[in-house]
């Protein structure tokens, strides 16, 4: 099973140290706009 998942949250959970800042660098509300998302799957 897969999910795609937007993100509109200020939690981040599952990305990585360096990812989160160059996120963070943007200056965009990336967090909570919903323009990103994660992919979670179970196998």
């Amino acid at each position: 099973m897969a999910a795609l998942r937007t993100l509109k949250s200020d939690v981040v959970v599952g990305l990585g140290a360096a990812t989160v800042a160059a996120l963070e660098k943007t200056g965009e509300p990336w967090r909570t706009s919903g323009t990103h998302a994660l992919i979670q799957a179970r196998v």
